[in-house]
C-alpha cells in the first residue's frame, strides 16, 4: 500500500528545484575548525554546583586560546563570606598560569587537567570561524553568565 503523497512536496517540482540550485552558493570555508571547552570552578567540593567561568578554543596540534573570568563581584552576592572574591581570584589565577602552560606545551585539550577538584574542563565541543580570539569572546559572551 502507498503512502498519500505530502500536499507540501507535491508543490515542489524539477522547476523549484532548478530555481533553488541556482540560487545556491558554496559555503565558505572557514580559517579554522577545532574544539572548545569551557572552564567549570565548583566553589564548593561537598555541593555539586559549578560555574562556567571561561572558555577555551584550540585547533588540533596548534595552541590553544582562552579567556577567564576576572571579576568576581557576582560569586560574592551568591556565597558572602563562604566564598570570598579573593579565593576566586586565587582560583582563577591557578587556572590561568595552568592554561599558560599548556599553550606553552600546545597540550591538547582533553590533556589538560587541574591539580584541584574546584576546577574542571567540559567535554569539547566543535567549533569553526574565521578567528580564534574573536571565537573566543563570543563564546566567553555567550556562556559565562557570571561575567559583569
Amino acid at each position: 500500500m502507498s503512502q498519500p503523497a505530502n500536499p507540501l512536496f507535491a508543490a515542489f517540482d524539477k522547476a523549484s528545484s532548478d530555481h533553488l540550485s541556482r540560487l545556491a552558493v558554496a559555503t565558505p570555508k572557514p580559517a579554522f575548525s577545532g574544539a572548545w571547552t569551557t572552564v567549570e570552578l565548583q566553589p564548593d567540593v561537598f555541593v555539586p554546583q559549578r560555574f562556567t567561568v571561561g572558555v577555551v578554543v584550540q585547533t588540533p596540534g596548534d595552541r590553544l586560546h582562552f579567556k577567564l573570568l576576572d571579576d568576581f563581584k557576582k560569586f560574592e552576592c551568591l556565597y558572602h563570606d563562604h566564598f570570598p572574591q579573593k579565593s576566586a581570584r586565587e582560583l582563577l589565577a591557578y587556572a590561568e598560569a595552568a592554561l599558560r602552560q599548556a599553550v606553552k606545551a600546545k597540550t591538547a585539550i582533553p590533556e589538560i587537567v587541574f591539580d584541584t577538584h574546584c576546577l574542571t574542563l567540559s567535554a569539547p565541543h566543535f567549533t569553526s570561524g574565521d578567528d580564534r580570539e574573536t571565537t573566543v569572546e563570543r563564546l566567553f559572551s555567550e556562556v559565562v553568565v557570571m561575567a559583569p
